[in-house]
């Protein structure tokens, strides 16, 4: 297990740098200067050249490459040209707020997802599951903006419930977890179906109902747990989307997390921000992938042994 799990770890270095370097090139092909974009439009040629010397821009692209990785190596990921702190303090600041958005949003979408699936596959074509199909369908078609914008309308303008937005309180992140939590439990839900109509028509199912169990305890502790691996991965990927949608989720609810900060330094072309953060987004979705690998030999033991 540990040197599966070393493996893993040794495997993730590369493929975080990867996504570094690529981020570190396309965001400087992306049109717009920095040093303009802070001067503003009528600065003078002066000043321009001397703010692009300050962050470095001046330089060649492999050697800003090359300090920017000699920085990361020591931990150092820069400072933000906007508000001239380490990237390390501005992400430190705003990443509570999105880890308390993911985590609640996983919780939705784990009760939303797993309770629709579960019910759709052991009342299989009747109402229950059409029901239930509906939903997932329009959790997976509609956009985060679009939900968004239905809950606040409803829930806070309408009812007067919970906040529009911002932070605050634990009622401030129950809109904004509702609806990114929705966009994945309608995927969730669909594989739940899927899996566990595969479990509950094998011959151990059948076999632990003549013996004459409860059906909640064959539904759940046979044909559940058999359906596990597939609901887990599933599960692991819809994370990362979760990550992506917490920068339209985030925006929506005016929440100041890593996402709606991300939206912020790519309009201002904070390079040393865009790289932090999309760095940490693929660190967090990789460790994320390491967990997922993790939990299948303790649903099934006989994984462990491959």
């Amino acid at each position: 297990m540990w040197r599966y799990l070393l493996q893993k770890l040794v495997l993730t270095v590369p493929t975080v740098l990867a996504v570094v370097t690529f981020v570190f090139l396309a965001i400087r092909l992306v049109p717009g200067d920095p040093a303009v974009i802070m001067a503003g439009d009528f600065a003078d040629a002066e000043t321009l050249e001397q703010l692009r010397h300050e962050w470095g821009l001046d330089k060649p692209l492999p050697v800003q490459f090359g300090v920017f990785m000699t920085n990361l190596a020591q931990g150092d990921l820069g400072d933000s040209i906007r508000s001239r702190q380490p990237v390390t303090v501005e992400l430190g600041r705003r990443l509570m707020v999105t880890l308390k958005l993911a985590l609640a949003s996983i919780v939705v979408t784990m009760i939303l997802g797993l309770t629709a699936g579960i019910a759709s596959a052991v009342k299989p074509y009747t109402t229950l599951d059409y029901f239930s199909t509906v939903f997932s369908l329009v959790g997976v078609s509609m956009p985060i903006f679009w939900s968004g914008l239905l809950l606040i309308i409803f829930f806070a303008l309408k009812l007067d419930w919970l906040p529009t937005g911002g932070i605050g309180s634990w009622q401030h992140y129950v809109l904004p977890a509702v609806s990114l939590g929705l966009f994945s439990a309608g995927v969730v839900a669909r594989q739940t179906r899927s899996a566990m109509l595969e479990s509950l028509g094998q011959d151990y199912v059948r076999t632990a109902r003549s013996k004459g169990l409860r059906p909640r305890s064959v539904i759940m502790k046979h044909a559940f747990k058999m359906a596990l691996i597939p609901i887990v991965t599933i599960t692991g990927l819809q994370f990362g989307r979760m990550l992506a949608g917490a920068i339209l989720t985030e925006t929506v609810f005016n929440l100041p997390g890593l996402g709606s900060y991300l939206v912020t330094a790519i309009a201002q072309r904070d390079y040393p921000v865009i790289q932090g953060i999309v760095m940490l987004f693929a660190l967090t979705f990789t460790l994320v992938n390491l967990l997922t690998d993790l939990i299948y030999p303790l649903i099934n033991p006989q994984l462990s042994h491959r």
